[in-house]
């Protein structure tokens, strides 16, 4: 912060007190879908617990779920989710829910990463 003060926000200036310059203007990219998408039964009758690398997500998750793959109807609405994880409860015991993750991506246009996989989940 100094030396931005001193040299008027001059990069040539910065460069030749021998400081590097990094540009705050360089496009990071977009956060890609999630990875490594796998189920657990939960500990309790009804639960059944997803998890997925965190990847490169820094604002979260977006969680859908659907009873029926074939009908769009039964697909959830989108619910955050902070962890890498989300913990199904209320399903019946030995129902499978199928789960998809999309990160959070404030840079991206849908603000969304592209949706994952579907992963089966079957509930204790």
């Amino acid at each position: 912060a100094t030396t931005a003060i001193v040299t008027k926000g001059s990069a040539d200036q910065v460069q030749s007190l021998g400081f590097d310059v990094r540009s705050t203007n360089v496009a990071i990219g977009l956060v890609p879908a999630p990875t490594g998408l796998g189920a657990d039964i939960g500990k309790s009758v009804g639960e059944a617990i997803v998890r997925w690398n965190r990847g490169s997500a820094m604002h979260g998750f977006l969680v859908q779920t659907a009873t029926d793959l074939a009908n769009p109807a039964t697909i959830s609405h989108p619910v955050a989710c902070t962890r890498a994880r989300f913990t199904l409860k209320g399903v019946g015991s030995g129902s499978v829910m199928h789960v998809r993750v999309a990160a959070i991506d404030p840079a991206s246009e849908s603000g969304q990463s592209p949706w994952s996989d579907w992963v089966a989940a079957t509930a204790r």
